[in-house]
């Protein structure tokens, strides 16, 4: 079976105009969420990287932890999509 590789010509072009405004509202939504959220999701992961390494946390609890911040992160993102 042999391939065939697309070409410019055979591909159709979408312009800037067709694609949904929700789209790009959500794009930004998740641009600025990523800014505001971004430092204090990295500083709580590296505070329960600090703990598991010094022993004070179990790799476990760390790890439900962090499953619960990142729910929380997204769940922030999400409410400002909707916003």
């Amino acid at each position: 079976m042999a391939m065939t590789m697309l070409t410019p010509r055979d591909t159709t072009a979408t312009s800037p105009a067709t694609i949904v405004p929700a789209f790009s509202r959500w794009r930004r939504a998740m641009i600025q969420s990523v800014r505001q959220n971004l430092l204090p999701w990295l500083a709580v992961k590296a505070v329960l990287t600090a703990l598991v390494l010094t022993g004070q946390v179990g790799v476990w609890t760390a790890f439900v932890l962090d499953t619960l911040v990142s729910a929380l992160v997204l769940g922030y993102s999400w409410w400002l999509a909707r916003r």
